[in-house]
């Protein structure tokens, strides 16, 4: 619970966290406990990690519950999860905010059958400046046209799972809806040392080329954007969303 200078307790947005005692997890976990305008009231897991210490909010295996507990849902787990998830929060009718990796256009549009009954944002990265990249990638690809191969490079610490990243696979499918082509360009995935999330995106054309890079230069969660992120979710209808629109206002 927060209160204000005055010692009232003011209501925030109620958030349950998917995935809260994994790596990602506790971090965004630590965002949420200490972000204003949202109140962090559960940490759902799976039985086996019922027992886990560090998240700040209380754990819980029963996800009925959780979802009645809460105004909307992050996930930061796998896809395979992320999909019961989904329809789990579609019968409920709760707002879902997807962290995780839809790595190939088909998983990514069975997410996106979901939401018919609630709104769902994909941000596999939570950062104003990727949000900035993916809106503008489908402009620029889209002018350079099919004169410039696509290339897209992601380099992370060497315990990272998912493979391309999230990051990685969503700068893919804003080339190729630029492009307005059947597949994706191609993505170079590379797991070294401590590299958090570096990404370079290629064009390279016959005379010159483009090189655009992200790099995240810290691992703390934005907490401006997750603040912002779940207050815009919360306000809409059904739909597949993204935080380019959030961006946008």
């Amino acid at each position: 619970m927060k209160t204000d200078a005055g010692g009232i307790y003011r209501m925030g947005i109620k958030v349950a966290l998917s995935g809260a005692t994994g790596r990602m997890g506790r971090r965004v976990g630590d965002a949420l406990y200490a972000m204003d305008g949202v109140d962090f009231v559960t940490g759902l897991v799976r039985s086996s990690q019922i027992a886990a210490i560090g998240c700040k909010a209380p754990l819980s295996d029963d996800t009925g519950s959780t979802l009645e507990a809460c105004d909307v849902l992050l996930d930061f787990t796998d896809f395979e999860r992320t999909m019961e998830l989904a329809a789990l929060c579609a019968a409920a009718g709760r707002p879902f905010f997807v962290g995780t990796t839809a790595p190939t256009n088909t998983e990514f549009g069975a997410l996106e059958d979901f939401t018919a009954s609630i709104p769902i944002l994909y941000a596999p990265n939570i950062s104003w400046g990727a949000a900035t990249l993916f809106s503008i990638l489908e402009t620029l690809s889209g002018q350079l046209g099919p004169a410039y191969d696509a290339k897209v490079i992601g380099v992370h610490h060497r315990e990272k799972k998912d493979t391309p990243s999230g990051t990685s696979a969503e700068i893919a499918r804003r080339i190729q809806a630029g492009r307005n082509e059947d597949t994706l360009p191609e993505i170079v995935s590379l797991r070294a040392g401590g590299a958090y999330s570096n990404h370079e995106i290629i064009f390279a054309g016959h005379n010159d080329e483009i090189r655009i890079s992200h790099n995240v230069t810290r691992p703390e969660i934005d907490t401006d954007v997750l603040l912002a992120a779940c207050r815009w979710l919360t306000t809409k209808g059904p739909g597949f969303y993204a935080l380019p629109e959030v961006l946008a206002g």
